[in-house]
């Protein structure tokens, strides 16, 4: 039996309002490393009712890192034949059914959370039409990812291993046990103090660094990102389209 659960009321009209969880918290939650079901019913909210779904030929939940980013943490794709056309608003009520259900392995939801208490990652759930027409988007909005700590253990494989970067006072790095971070002027501007003057051609992913800027400590992560220009983070001066696409995201 499966006990980390999403309920998910998808309806299409809802854009930009969220995506809406029926069980305990509106946001939907889970625990990594731990099975996971994905349940959806789609609604005509407006008219409290459920829509058909009948023309639909495949159904796909994805969690990414964010809204703008591209890379997927987890993906399933479920068919017309896996498809509850019949349900009853009432089924949907008391949990006994829904349109249809995705099922994670806790191995496909061990993500890596950076050493984080918990990571707010991006949810969507698109629709395939069997008319052939361009994919639906059913529901779309934040989800979160919950670090349980129910066992010991290392963490699971692509938790970021620390990068060396120049600084002011020579590269950073582990002195006497004590981390000596990259002291930051401001993130863009091209100069030896600016985070996207650092060298990222090359450097293997995932990577995080420690950065003071302001007197304020914080980290960020190197991944990889398609788009060079992100609202959400800061590009490097290095970066290019062809043969270098990474960005640095803040994370705390």
């Amino acid at each position: 039996m499966i006990l980390n659960r999403i309920a998910l009321a998808a309806d299409p009209e809802r854009v930009g309002q969220g995506i809406l969880n029926m069980i305990g918290s509106v946001t939907p939650a889970f625990w990594r490393g731990s099975d996971l079901q994905v349940d959806f019913a789609a609604f005509d909210t407006a008219a409290g009712v459920l829509r058909n779904i009948s023309a639909i030929a495949s159904v796909t939940l994805r969690v990414k890192a964010g809204q703008t980013q591209t890379d997927e943490l987890m993906s399933k794709t479920i068919y017309a034949a896996d498809l509850n056309p019949d349900l009853t608003l009432e089924q949907w009520k008391d949990g006994s059914s829904q349109h249809g259900s995705f099922s994670f392995l806790g191995s496909e939801t061990n993500l890596n959370l950076a050493s984080k208490a918990g990571l707010r990652l991006w949810m969507v759930l698109v629709a395939t039409l069997t008319s052939g027409a361009e994919p639906v988007v059913l529901a779309a909005g934040w989800c979160q990812c919950q670090e349980a700590n129910h066992e010991a253990g290392d963490p699971p494989s692509g938790y970021p291993d620390p990068i060396i970067l120049p600084g002011p006072a020579g590269p950073p790095g582990i002195v006497n046990g004590i981390f000596s971070p990259f002291m930051c002027d401001a993130y863009v501007g091209g100069g030896a103090g600016n985070l996207d003057s650092l060298v990222t051609a090359g450097v293997a992913l995932p990577k995080i660094i420690a950065l003071v800027i302001g007197g304020v400590l914080e980290f960020h992560q190197l991944i990889a990102s398609t788009s060079g220009d992100s609202p959400d983070g800061t590009v490097p001066i290095d970066y290019d389209a062809g043969t270098n696409t990474k960005i640095w995201i803040k994370q705390l």
